[in-house]
């Protein structure tokens, strides 16, 4: 799950339920759960509320390797998205991060445990589906181009 709509990467998610509930003025949920055949495998919860022009939220992720708990802030100025994050990570690689997004392109930079990422994705609507271009560049990794295909139900 991304915190305040971020980039947001966690990798191919298989058998996972994604449980977004309706707004309550801009107070907002959501609930993911994943199953690997015989349990839970993993879950997630996110909040966030809008307040005018700046959007916090926070959320928690247990995986049964680790924890992580994200707090974010977004703004947008003059159809430009900026945003901060800050992580903390049960296993004490704790990180940030910013973002931007400018003409649908979302680039980020993140650091954690002292070691950086550079990414950036731009969504194409297939009118049913998203195609999304993805560019990730870690430090002492590979540079990753990908495409990731989206369909909603």
């Amino acid at each position: 799950m991304s915190c305040a709509g971020l980039v947001g990467y966690q990798g191919r998610v298989a058998d996972a339920v994604v449980i977004r509930g309706p707004s309550i003025g801009p107070l907002a949920i959501a609930l993911q759960a994943e199953a690997d055949g015989s349990d839970l495998a993993a879950w997630a919860i996110s909040t966030g509320i809008d307040l005018g022009a700046i959007g916090l939220t926070v959320a928690y992720r247990d995986d049964d390797s680790d924890t992580t708990t994200q707090v974010a802030a977004t703004t947008s100025i003059a159809g430009v998205t900026l945003a901060a994050s800050y992580a903390s990570l049960g296993s004490g690689a704790d990180g940030n991060s910013i973002y931007a997004k400018v003409s649908g392109i979302k680039l980020a930079y993140t650091e954690t445990g002292g070691i950086t990422a550079m990414g950036a994705n731009y969504d194409v609507d297939l009118g049913g589906a998203t195609m999304r271009l993805i560019l990730d560049d870690d430090e002492g990794g590979d540079t990753t181009i990908g495409v990731q295909w989206m369909y909603s139900l």
